[in-house]
Protein backbone atom coordinates (compact mmCIF):
# COMPACT_ATOMS: atom_id res chain seq x y z
CA UNK A 1 0.00 0.00 0.00
CA UNK A 2 2.86 2.33 0.87
CA UNK A 3 4.50 1.68 -2.49
CA UNK A 4 1.25 2.50 -4.30
CA UNK A 5 1.00 5.77 -2.41
CA UNK A 6 4.60 6.71 -3.25
CA UNK A 7 4.00 5.83 -6.90
CA UNK A 8 0.83 7.94 -6.96
CA UNK A 9 2.68 10.86 -5.35
CA UNK A 10 5.50 10.57 -7.87
CA UNK A 11 3.12 10.46 -10.84
CA UNK A 12 1.16 13.41 -9.47
CA UNK A 13 4.37 15.41 -9.03
CA UNK A 14 5.46 14.61 -12.57
CA UNK A 15 2.03 15.67 -13.86
CA UNK A 16 2.18 18.99 -12.00
CA UNK A 17 5.74 19.64 -13.20
CA UNK A 18 4.82 18.82 -16.81
CA UNK A 19 1.84 21.13 -16.60
CA UNK A 20 4.03 23.91 -15.21
CA UNK A 21 6.56 23.50 -18.01
CA UNK A 22 3.99 23.17 -20.81
CA UNK A 23 3.61 26.33 -22.94
CA UNK A 24 0.44 28.39 -22.74
CA UNK A 25 -1.98 28.23 -25.66
CA UNK A 26 -4.62 30.73 -26.72
CA UNK A 27 -7.94 29.11 -27.62
CA UNK A 28 -8.32 30.93 -30.94
CA UNK A 29 -6.66 28.68 -33.53
CA UNK A 30 -8.30 29.65 -36.85
CA UNK A 31 -5.41 30.94 -38.97
CA UNK A 32 -7.32 33.75 -40.71
CA UNK A 33 -8.92 35.03 -37.50
CA UNK A 34 -5.58 34.85 -35.68
CA UNK A 35 -4.03 37.02 -38.38
CA UNK A 36 -6.81 39.60 -38.04
CA UNK A 37 -6.16 39.82 -34.31
CA UNK A 38 -2.38 39.95 -34.74
CA UNK A 39 -2.60 42.80 -37.28
CA UNK A 40 -5.10 44.91 -35.32
CA UNK A 41 -2.56 47.00 -33.32
CA UNK A 42 -1.02 48.16 -36.59
CA UNK A 43 -4.26 49.50 -38.06
CA UNK A 44 -4.24 53.28 -37.81
CA UNK A 45 -7.72 54.68 -37.14
CA UNK A 46 -6.65 58.21 -36.31
CA UNK A 47 -8.11 61.17 -38.16
CA UNK A 48 -6.27 64.47 -38.44
CA UNK A 49 -8.29 67.44 -37.29
CA UNK A 50 -7.13 71.04 -37.75
CA UNK A 51 -7.90 73.00 -34.61
CA UNK A 52 -8.93 76.64 -34.32
CA UNK A 53 -5.30 77.56 -33.71
CA UNK A 54 -4.27 75.97 -36.98
CA UNK A 55 -2.48 73.08 -35.28
CA UNK A 56 -3.12 69.55 -36.54
CA UNK A 57 -4.23 67.05 -33.91
CA UNK A 58 -4.89 63.34 -34.39
CA UNK A 59 -7.96 61.76 -32.82
CA UNK A 60 -9.51 58.32 -32.71
CA UNK A 61 -13.07 59.10 -33.72
CA UNK A 62 -15.77 56.39 -33.90
CA UNK A 63 -17.09 57.37 -37.35
CA UNK A 64 -16.86 53.97 -39.06
CA UNK A 65 -17.87 50.36 -38.55
CA UNK A 66 -14.19 49.51 -38.99
CA UNK A 67 -13.40 51.56 -35.89
CA UNK A 68 -15.64 49.43 -33.66
CA UNK A 69 -14.52 46.24 -35.40
CA UNK A 70 -10.83 46.93 -34.94
CA UNK A 71 -11.35 48.10 -31.36
CA UNK A 72 -12.81 44.67 -30.66
CA UNK A 73 -9.89 42.94 -32.40
CA UNK A 74 -7.43 44.97 -30.34
CA UNK A 75 -9.20 43.96 -27.14
CA UNK A 76 -8.77 40.33 -28.19
CA UNK A 77 -5.10 40.99 -28.93
CA UNK A 78 -4.58 42.38 -25.42
CA UNK A 79 -6.44 39.42 -23.91
CA UNK A 80 -4.26 37.03 -25.89
CA UNK A 81 -1.13 38.70 -24.52
CA UNK A 82 -2.23 37.94 -20.95
CA UNK A 83 -2.85 34.29 -21.82
CA UNK A 84 0.55 33.94 -23.51
CA UNK A 85 2.47 35.90 -20.86
CA UNK A 86 3.72 32.59 -19.46
CA UNK A 87 5.50 31.93 -22.77
CA UNK A 88 6.90 35.46 -22.81
CA UNK A 89 8.56 34.88 -19.44
CA UNK A 90 9.83 31.45 -20.49
CA UNK A 91 11.51 32.96 -23.57
CA UNK A 92 13.26 35.81 -21.74
CA UNK A 93 16.39 33.76 -20.87
CA UNK A 94 16.95 33.34 -24.61
CA UNK A 95 16.75 37.09 -25.19
CA UNK A 96 18.71 38.28 -22.15
CA UNK A 97 21.95 36.47 -21.34
CA UNK A 98 22.01 37.73 -17.75
CA UNK A 99 18.41 36.72 -17.11
CA UNK A 100 19.16 33.27 -15.72
CA UNK A 101 22.22 34.11 -13.59
CA UNK A 102 21.36 37.57 -12.27
CA UNK A 103 18.24 37.70 -10.03
CA UNK A 104 18.18 41.49 -10.13
CA UNK A 105 18.13 41.61 -13.94
CA UNK A 106 15.60 38.80 -14.02
CA UNK A 107 13.22 40.75 -11.79
CA UNK A 108 13.70 44.05 -13.61
CA UNK A 109 13.06 42.57 -17.04
CA UNK A 110 10.09 40.53 -15.80
CA UNK A 111 8.56 43.65 -14.27
CA UNK A 112 8.93 45.56 -17.54
CA UNK A 113 7.14 42.85 -19.50
CA UNK A 114 4.47 42.41 -16.84
CA UNK A 115 3.67 46.12 -16.91
CA UNK A 116 3.60 46.04 -20.71
CA UNK A 117 1.03 43.24 -20.74
CA UNK A 118 -1.02 43.90 -17.60
CA UNK A 119 -0.34 47.43 -16.39
CA UNK A 120 -2.69 48.00 -13.46
CA UNK A 121 -5.28 45.51 -14.71
CA UNK A 122 -6.02 41.81 -14.22
CA UNK A 123 -7.02 39.07 -16.66
CA UNK A 124 -10.71 39.44 -15.86
CA UNK A 125 -10.56 43.15 -16.74
CA UNK A 126 -9.26 42.34 -20.24
CA UNK A 127 -11.88 39.61 -20.63
CA UNK A 128 -14.74 41.89 -19.62
CA UNK A 129 -13.45 44.69 -21.85
CA UNK A 130 -13.40 42.29 -24.81
CA UNK A 131 -17.06 41.46 -24.11
CA UNK A 132 -17.93 45.14 -23.86
CA UNK A 133 -16.23 45.90 -27.19
CA UNK A 134 -18.24 43.12 -28.82
CA UNK A 135 -21.45 44.52 -27.40
CA UNK A 136 -20.58 47.97 -28.74
CA UNK A 137 -19.81 46.56 -32.20
CA UNK A 138 -23.18 44.79 -32.29
CA UNK A 139 -24.94 48.00 -31.33
CA UNK A 140 -23.28 50.05 -34.07
CA UNK A 141 -22.59 47.73 -36.98
CA UNK A 142 -25.97 48.34 -38.65
CA UNK A 143 -25.99 52.10 -38.11
CA UNK A 144 -26.66 53.53 -41.60
CA UNK A 145 -25.01 56.76 -40.52
CA UNK A 146 -21.65 55.05 -40.13
CA UNK A 147 -19.27 54.69 -43.06
CA UNK A 148 -17.88 51.16 -43.32
CA UNK A 149 -14.18 51.73 -43.94
CA UNK A 150 -11.91 54.27 -42.31
CA UNK A 151 -10.16 55.09 -45.60
CA UNK A 152 -13.47 56.31 -47.07
CA UNK A 153 -13.31 59.25 -44.66
CA UNK A 154 -9.65 59.94 -45.40
CA UNK A 155 -10.06 59.70 -49.17
CA UNK A 156 -13.49 60.54 -50.55
CA UNK A 157 -12.40 59.41 -54.01
CA UNK A 158 -11.40 55.91 -52.92
CA UNK A 159 -12.63 53.22 -55.28
CA UNK A 160 -13.09 50.69 -52.49
CA UNK A 161 -16.39 51.59 -50.89
CA UNK A 162 -17.87 49.70 -47.99
CA UNK A 163 -20.91 47.55 -48.67
CA UNK A 164 -23.48 45.71 -46.59
CA UNK A 165 -21.47 42.56 -47.27
CA UNK A 166 -18.45 44.18 -45.60
CA UNK A 167 -20.54 45.05 -42.56
CA UNK A 168 -21.78 41.48 -42.31
CA UNK A 169 -18.28 40.04 -42.78
CA UNK A 170 -16.86 42.18 -39.95
CA UNK A 171 -19.64 41.15 -37.61
CA UNK A 172 -19.37 37.50 -38.67
CA UNK A 173 -15.62 37.40 -37.99
CA UNK A 174 -16.07 39.12 -34.64
CA UNK A 175 -18.88 36.73 -33.65
CA UNK A 176 -16.73 33.68 -34.43
CA UNK A 177 -13.92 35.03 -32.28
CA UNK A 178 -16.32 35.98 -29.49
CA UNK A 179 -17.98 32.56 -29.44
CA UNK A 180 -14.57 30.92 -29.17
CA UNK A 181 -13.45 33.11 -26.28
CA UNK A 182 -16.68 32.90 -24.30
CA UNK A 183 -17.07 29.15 -24.70
CA UNK A 184 -16.91 27.91 -21.09
CA UNK A 185 -14.13 25.38 -21.72
CA UNK A 186 -12.02 27.85 -23.69
CA UNK A 187 -12.59 30.69 -21.25
CA UNK A 188 -11.51 28.53 -18.32
CA UNK A 189 -8.45 27.28 -20.19
CA UNK A 190 -7.39 30.78 -21.23
CA UNK A 191 -7.80 32.06 -17.68
CA UNK A 192 -5.83 29.10 -16.35
CA UNK A 193 -2.89 29.83 -18.66
CA UNK A 194 -3.01 33.52 -17.77
CA UNK A 195 -2.90 32.63 -14.07
CA UNK A 196 0.11 30.36 -14.63
CA UNK A 197 1.95 33.27 -16.23
CA UNK A 198 1.17 35.57 -13.30
CA UNK A 199 2.23 32.84 -10.85
CA UNK A 200 5.55 32.47 -12.68
CA UNK A 201 6.02 36.24 -12.55
CA UNK A 202 5.33 36.35 -8.80
CA UNK A 203 7.75 33.48 -8.23
CA UNK A 204 10.48 35.42 -10.07
CA UNK A 205 9.73 38.60 -8.11
CA UNK A 206 9.88 36.67 -4.83
CA UNK A 207 13.48 35.73 -5.62
CA UNK A 208 12.90 32.00 -5.90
Amino acid sequence: MKHHFLLFTLLFSISVFSQKMAPAKFSLTDKRLKELVAESPNVNLEIEIIGSDGETVEYNIPMTVEYYYNTFLRSVYDLRETVLFKNTLANLPKEYREFRDNPGIRQQVSEIYFQKVYGKYQYIDFYNYMKKCMETLRENVDDPGLTVFHREILDYDTKEKGTEANRKQMLSDAEKIYINLTNIKNAEQNQKHAKEGVDDYREIMSGK
